[in-house]
């Protein structure tokens, strides 16, 4: 069965963790959108750090200008990131993964741990690099930059429109799509279509493959414009009406694979038509 479609919303998070951008139009490459999840936020450990530990990430705002990433900090602070093709390698972890990143710039760090109140350092990941997604979800050759484990993901108006009414039924109130950070938004399906799928055809032919539904967490929980946790809304009601019951997590969204010829590319934008199709 083939349901039809189309892309309401294209978000990139240039910075793991921090804030997003909407566009109109975004370039898909075999890594997922460009830029998205190109720079991240490391403790003194090399390790990634999130709006888990740090929701003061939310207010960190890039944008993408020319050549370079800007960020704004909470409104107060204002940095301008060179777009690194060298850097010295640091060895940096992303969950199970240790990867070979390129440091940026000791001041650009000072100046984010001034802001964040601990010691962090701002790290690219380089164009040459390779990080192989799991392959009993992935096919062969898939692989990311910095996001937690594949280069897309998906979600639809329908399934957020569900979720909300169970939040309201809870006397809770609605959440909007930030919560969930996706890249693409689907508009005109059903609720719960993405999860019910194996991939997506967009006009022009490029298809996406849907690989692994995604748990979710309490990132869910923070407000994205104040980068403050909420409560237990909307975890605690995905965990009653969708819940993976073997990992006692939360479903909402697919992961998604480009499924491009090598080397290629393909422009994707809002309004653009697509159908999910269960193979």
């Amino acid at each position: 069965m083939a349901i039809e479609g189309r892309i309401a919303g294209l978000f990139v998070y240039p910075v793991k963790g921090c804030a997003g951008i909407a566009l109109r139009e975004a370039l898909l490459t075999p890594r997922g959108l460009a830029h998205d999840r190109r720079w991240m936020i490391v403790g003194p450990d090399g390790r990634f750090l999130s709006q888990r530990e740090l929701p003061r990430l939310a207010r960190i705002r890039p944008a993408l200008v020319e050549a370079a990433l800007r960020l704004a900090l909470g409104g107060e602070v204002e940095l301008l990131v060179p777009d690194v093709a060298r850097g010295a390698p640091l060895p940096v972890r992303v969950w199970g993964d240790t990867v070979e990143a390129l440091a940026v710039d000791p001041a650009l760090d000072r100046a984010l741990s001034d802001w964040l109140g601990r010691e962090v350092r701002l790290v690219r990941f380089p164009e040459s690099g390779f990080r192989p997604c799991d392959p009993t979800y992935a096919p062969p050759g898939s692989h990311t930059a910095f996001a937690d484990g594949f280069p897309l993901l998906v979600t639809s108006e329908g399934s957020l429109a569900e979720l909300n009414v169970a939040l309201s039924q809870a006397g809770a109130a609605p959440v909007p799509m930030d919560r969930f950070r996706p890249n693409l938004v689907l508009a005109g399906v059903p609720a719960r279509a993405e999860d019910e799928s194996a991939a997506i055809r967009l006009e022009g032919g490029t298809r996406l493959g849907l690989v692994k539904r995604c748990d979710r967490c309490v990132v869910t929980t923070i407000d994205q414009s104040r980068g403050e946790r909420t409560g237990k809304e909307p975890l605690a009601t995905l965990a009653r009406i969708r819940r993976n019951v073997p990992t006692g997590g939360a479903w909402f969204g697919q992961n998604a694979v480009p499924l491009l010829a090598d080397g290629g590319v393909a422009r994707l934008r809002v309004g653009q038509g697509c159908t999910l199709v269960q193979a």
